[in-house]
């Protein structure tokens, strides 16, 4: 018997498994990709070997040993493994926060250009190199994970604990950069707009969920956002189908059908205007311009 079967830690009525517990570690014998869907933030970690990584507008990354990723909530995201890699995943149940001095949202401050020599460039996915003190963390804690250890609370104070860690190891941009998908200066607003967004049809419909007239709206979006509010739906309904024409199984009718398009003549000129090809293309070569 082993000691965490003595103290009854795995029987706990706090067990946190499955596909979406709060830390997860993955291996590659679990197949050659993995799909998923990020309901919250996620942080994941390449622990051994590569994994190559898309979502979003981003198309197969590879993530190197030793290097952690960030993904926004509410993105479908494939994972594809090299044999025998090993990777960890957070999902952080709490908004980001490092410590009683530095919140997610006081990290927004580091996009203004005027500011800053090294403006943060939001075209490219954001990846960190694991610090020795992070791999320290991670492999004491990928070894309780492998002993057994799947309680709910002891994953959130360990996710409390690697924010500290991040705060003390990186550096404000460094962390900037990596967060940037999640950062503004008003969390609750910018929350919601990205959980909620693709449940609307247009800025009236989000406008009026939130209890805005469309003007004041358009105005508050544009403070948190730094862009107008139908050019950034756009550009997530851009995002979201591109990943659907890489990576799902579905006919371009049943595509054009799911994202509200009259018809496929209409959605193959928004693909072909914001993706810059034909959704065959983009199918067939893995690419948008």
């Amino acid at each position: 018997m082993s000691d965490l079967q003595r103290t009854g830690i795995l029987n706990c009525p706090n067990a946190d498994t499955g596909p979406q517990a709060t830390i997860e570690l993955v291996r590659s014998d679990r197949g050659p990709y993995m799909d998923g869907v990020s309901f919250g933030d996620e942080l994941i970690f390449v622990l051994k070997g590569r994994v190559r990584l898309s979502f979003a507008g981003y198309a197969s990354t590879a993530i190197e040993e030793n290097n952690f990723v960030f993904l926004p909530a509410d993105c479908r995201y494939r994972a594809g493994f090299r044999a025998n890699s090993l990777m960890l995943v957070m999902r952080p149940c709490e908004k980001i926060q490092f410590c009683d001095c530095l919140r997610g949202e006081d990290l927004a401050t580091c996009f203004s250009t005027e500011e800053q020599e090294d403006p943060i460039d939001t075209g490219h996915m954001s990846i960190l190199e694991i610090k020795p003190q992070i791999r320290s963390y991670l492999d004491l804690l990928r070894e309780c994970i492998e002993q057994g250890m799947c309680c709910k609370l002891y994953y959130r104070n360990k996710i409390r604990e690697l924010f500290f860690l991040l705060r003390a190891f990186y550096s404000r941009q460094e962390l900037a950069r990596f967060f940037h998908r999640s950062l503004s200066p008003d969390t609750a607003f910018s929350t919601y707009v990205i959980h909620n967004s693709h449940k609307h049809k247009s800025v009236a419909d989000l406008a009026g969920a939130m209890n805005y007239t469309v003007s004041g709206f358009e105005k508050h979006f544009k403070r948190v956002f730094g862009v107008a509010p139908y050019k950034w739906m756009l550009g997530q309904k851009a995002e979201r189908i591109y990943h659907e024409i890489c990576f799902g199984e579905r006919n371009f009718k049943q595509i054009s059908d799911d994202f509200g398009f009259a018809t496929v003549s209409h959605f193959v000129a928004f693909v072909r205007g914001k993706l810059g090809d034909t959704p065959g293309n983009i199918r067939r070569f893995g690419f948008k311009a």
